[in-house]
């Protein structure tokens, strides 16, 4: 946990407000990039598995990781992920977000 810990102080969820979405690799400029996994109750949820250093640069992180970090996030923040009733519903959630415009059109944790 204590290197969560250190990251989560280092990194943090895209935040229109404060960084700009930037080409990853991965065919375009992005702000987030959403995955779909269970919680530790086994509810379906949506994080970022893109995350910001406070000056704006992305560190994508693997899927493993960016659920931890995301659970961590959460845990310390008291700011939440959407929960869906299904992987399936939260996989729709994020296309349709990614399809008007993702992180930019707000914060994912609310």
């Amino acid at each position: 946990m204590a290197g969560l810990l250190d990251l989560i102080d280092q990194l943090e969820p895209f935040d229109p407000e404060k960084h700009s979405a930037v080409d990853i690799g991965l065919g375009g400029k992005s702000s987030e990039v959403s995955m779909t996994a269970n919680d530790n109750d086994g509810v379906a949820f949506n994080y970022p598995s893109v995350w910001f250093t406070r000056d704006g640069q992305p560190v994508p992180l693997p899927s493993d990781l960016a659920r931890d970090m995301a659970l961590s996030y959460e845990e310390l923040t008291g700011k939440m992920f959407p929960r869906f009733g299904s992987i399936d519903e939260g996989v729709n959630a994020a296309k349709s977000r990614s399809l008007i415009g993702g992180a930019t059109r707000g914060l994912l944790a609310k």
